[in-house]
C-alpha cells in the first residue's frame, strides 16, 4: 500500500493558461473565487490518494512553503482531514515522518517543527 504521497508545489493552474483566463474574466476577485477553490480540490484529491479508509495510514510531505508561509496556506490545510501538522526543515521533519510509519506509532507532539492533534495521519 502507498505510505508517502510528495507533494512538490501547491496544485495553482498557471495563470496565463488562455482558459484559465476565459474561465476568471468577469469575476471580482479570480484568485480567491477560482484559482485558491480548484487548487485546494487539487491537493485534497492528491492527499485521497493516500488515505482510502479509515484503517489507512501515511504521510503527505508538501514541499511547498507557501503553505506555511502565505495567508492562503492555511485555506489548504483545513481543507485536508484532521491530521498532525509538522512545519520544519527536511532533517526535522522525515525522522517525524519515520517513525509515524512504524507500525503502532503515534505521530509525534511538539519537537522542531508544529504539532497538531491527528487522527489518521501525518502531514508534514
Amino acid at each position: 500500500a502507498l505510505s508517502c504521497v510528495v507533494i512538490v508545489r501547491l496544485p495553482f493552474r498557471v495563470p496565463t493558461d488562455p482558459q484559465q483566463l476565459a474561465r476568471s474574466a468577469g469575476l471580482m476577485d479570480p484568485f480567491a473565487e477560482l484559482v485558491l477553490p480548484e487548487a485546494v480540490l487539487r491537493l485534497k484529491q492528491g492527499f485521497g490518494r493516500l488515505i482510502r479508509r479509515q484503517t489507512d495510514r501515511g504521510a503527505v510531505v508538501l514541499l511547498d512553503h507557501r503553505v506555511a508561509n502565505r495567508t492562503y496556506g492555511r485555506a489548504f490545510l483545513d481543507a485536508l482531514p484532521r491530521a498532525a501538522v509538522h512545519i520544519g526543515r527536511s532533517e526535522e521533519v522525515a525522522p517525524a515522518i519515520g517513525q509515524w510509519l512504524r507500525p503502532g506509532a503515534s505521530p509525534p507532539a511538539g519537537g522542531a517543527g508544529r504539532a497538531t492533534p491527528a487522527s489518521e495521519t501525518f502531514s508534514a
